[in-house]
């Protein structure tokens, strides 16, 4: 039951959420729909952030080091450089280890890496749309998908504890796979495929998804469109969709792709998948992905490509904002099955901003000016 993306990173992971253990425990005896669930879970992040900083050279930046710079010797003089840079870019940009690496914020000025929207700077955009960065509708996936089941298009079932054990057996008795992710992770840390095989030869199954995820959500696989496949096979390629409201009307934002890398069933970027802006007036792909216009891994083109069923998909996405249009901005990813159309993958509450940084596109979206006409409607 191990996540296949990257094992160290998630098991330094789970030791840093460790941490903290109490406050989930109160989060769970609490509705995610009730005041005092909000109330904890500002006080989760900012414990989280106060761990992060304490252990962050012990942990979050040893496991994205390892991620990303495997060259690099733990103890070694360039090691050392780059945790003061990691420690720096944190503190001043708001850059997490993750951002450090992924954006190579080592080899960026001042100008390169102020530019970048950091995860920092993220949740403090969102904060400003928002109003606050905690949306329980979707914060926890098993919420997100009883929400937006419409949009899902597909079987569920939700594991929080023991009175689940036979809703997951009988999952198991209609589907012959499906994809577990943890209930409150994200970046695709802890997902991975499971196969009712699994199920049937180990009597103890169900008990070891509750010792590692805690809580999860079982999903039904999702089929893919073969045009869509074209970027890798192994993942479920995803069209993350970018809704704002200004003057009281759901407005695309931005719209890109995200596809993973061969052997891989996340296209998250921090799980070793790609992405490229998407034009949301044509449903073309431009810009470039993190190594060029030309898959690295693959070797396939991948700029200038149609997404298939594209006004479909846009319509969509403003339909899934207008059912929370008391937030400003949101994120939705949607894939392309061969027999339900467009369905959700998932809401976010903040979104990544990595891709449009990289596409150079900050300073044309005008955030601030957004965000004015957004909360002043």
């Amino acid at each position: 039951m191990n996540d296949p993306v990257d094992n160290k990173s998630v098991s330094a992971k789970q030791q840093l959420l460790a941490e903290m253990k109490w406050l989930d425990h109160v989060m769970g005896i609490l509705s995610p729909h009730t005041e005092e669930y909000a109330v904890m879970r500002r006080i989760r992040t900012l414990v989280t952030s106060c761990i992060g900083a304490r252990f962050y050279s012990q942990i979050e930046f040893d496991a994205a080091c390892r991620r990303y710079r495997p060259d690099i010797k733990t103890g070694s003089k360039e090691y050392r450089r780059m945790l003061s840079e990691a420690r720096y870019c944190m503190y001043c940009y708001g850059a997490v280890a993750d951002d450090f690496f992924a954006e190579r914020l080592y080899e960026k000025n001042h100008y390169g890496r102020n530019r970048f929207i950091s995860t920092g700077k993220r949740y403090s955009l969102y904060q400003k749309f928002n109003g606050t960065v905690v949306i329980p509708e979707i914060d926890a996936k098993c919420d997100c998908a009883q929400f937006y089941r419409e949009f899902y298009k597909r079987d569920f079932v939700c594991i929080r504890g023991e009175s689940d054990r036979e809703r997951f057996y009988e999952f198991f008795a209609k589907h012959d796979r499906a994809i577990i992710k943890p209930n409150r992770e994200y970046g695709g840390h802890g997902v991975r495929l499971i196969t009712a095989s699994e199920v049937t030869a180990a009597s103890d199954i169900f008990e070891k998804v509750l010792k590692e995820y805690g809580e999860a959500i079982l999903e039904e696989i999702i089929i893919q469109d073969d045009r869509m496949a074209y970027f890798n096979r192994d993942s479920v390629n995803t069209i993350r969709v970018e809704t704002v409201f200004i003057k009281g009307q759901a407005q695309i934002l931005f719209t890109m792709l995200r596809y993973g890398s061969p052997g891989h069933i996340v296209d998250n970027l921090c799980g070793g998948g790609n992405s490229i802006m998407v034009d949301h007036r044509n449903g073309v792909t431009y810009s470039h992905t993190i190594s060029g216009t030309i898959d690295p891994d693959s070797g396939i083109q991948v700029c200038g490509i149609s997404i298939p069923r594209w006004n479909e998909l846009l319509e969509t996405g403003i339909k899934a904002a207008e059912q929370l249009s008391k937030y400003k901005l949101l994120a939705y990813d949607f894939a392309l099955s061969k027999d339900k159309g467009w369905v959700m993958v998932e809401a976010n509450s903040h979104g990544g901003f990595a891709t449009v940084s990289r596409a150079g596109l900050c300073s044309e979206l005008d955030m601030d000016e957004l965000c004015r006409q957004s909360i002043t409607e």
